[in-house]
């Protein structure tokens, strides 16, 4: 079953089930019944027993909405979603718990590090010159050439596909940062990047020296604040912001049509949104290589060592086993 049949079959279902037919009208519809059940909760009308049945039955409710046609990856994304809505309305540890498949997350980052296993990490060859693609691109966007419009596209909708695929390969920033969390500002004598996304608390305050390729950090900005500006027109049809969303809620609404668009913009050389922080990290690595040629004689063990730490000095990562290790490359 091709995707378009998967996504027509899931709303008829959702229809059926919910009497809607997006995830994130279902979230609306959830949020309100744990509201209801916490109301009566904290009112003494439910004993243990009937907590314990409530939650049950309301997890029965939502597994549809969680699994239906959904892959694995996507299934612990969704499930994460109900959880964070039960921690926000604080609906107690009984709901929370039902909320829970036991091994997906054990699952999936299996599956993860396989898919990573497979990755091709020895470029023999770019696909593009980075810095050329963010010159033409920047071309494009200051001309507004973009070529023939279709009829259910207007002008401001496709400079947000080309805005998201120079963010994504002059920043190297992850999908969600650029549109929703990060931010540019200047602290002393340079540009920082707050609003990383990291999945231990601590860090998520964390600056880090905005390392940007070609663009100017106001222009970068610029950019940035020029797309969001279009994704929150957007959404005021759908009655809601980019600050309501969660990140799950933007990668499902977004993900798809700014993939599809970036495989167009690159004339299929780059696949998607996670490929542009891919190529920019490599190109800070060969500029790095270019600057010091004596380093080429280094053995790759040697080489890798070095690339590792520009990793983790211009994407940020936490200092862990190495989640840097599928930018890796040699020439």
């Amino acid at each position: 079953m091709n995707k378009t049949l998967i996504a027509n079959q899931r709303a008829i279902t959702f229809k059926a089930l919910y009497g809607v037919t997006t995830q994130t009208e279902i979230l609306k519809g959830f949020k309100k019944e744990v509201q209801g059940f916490k109301a009566m909760r904290d009112n003494g009308e439910y004993s243990l027993l009937d907590e314990c049945e409530e939650s049950s039955k309301i997890f029965s409710k939502y597994t549809l909405a969680i699994t239906f046609l959904y892959p694995l990856a996507t299934i612990k994304n969704n499930l994460k979603e109900y959880r964070e809505v039960i921690k926000e309305i604080k609906g107690g540890d009984t709901l929370r718990k039902k909320f829970h498949f036991e091994g997906l997350y054990t699952t999936v980052s299996k599956n993860t590090e396989k898919e990573k296993q497979k990755r091709e990490t020895n470029f023999e060859k770019m696909p593009i010159s980075v810095k050329d693609e963010i010159k033409r691109v920047r071309n494009i966007l200051d001309t507004n050439s973009f070529g023939r419009i279709r009829k259910n596209q207007n002008m401001e909708q496709i400079r947000s596909y080309y805005l998201a695929y120079i963010l994504g390969l002059s920043t190297g920033r992850r999908f969600t940062e650029i549109f929703k969390t990060i931010k540019i500002h200047k602290k002393n004598n340079e540009f920082v990047f707050i609003g990383l996304l990291k999945k231990k608390d601590e860090l998520k305050g964390q600056q880090i020296k905005a390392h940007i390729l070609e663009l100017s950090p106001l222009e970068a900005r610029k950019y940035l604040n020029e797309l969001r500006t279009y994704l929150n027109d957007k959404l005021k049809g759908k009655n809601t912001s980019l600050g309501e969303l969660s990140e799950s809620q933007i990668n499902s609404m977004f993900s798809k049509v700014y993939n599809n668009n970036i495989l167009k913009i690159s004339d299929k050389k780059v696949s998607n949104f996670h490929e542009l922080r891919h190529f920019y990290t490599i190109t800070y690595q060969d500029i790095y290589l270019a600057q010091n040629p004596h380093l080429k004689d280094n053995s790759k063990e040697e080489l890798e060592s070095i690339f590792k730490d520009i990793r983790y000095t211009i994407l940020g990562h936490e200092i862990k086993s190495d989640t840097t290790s599928t930018y890796i490359t040699f020439k």
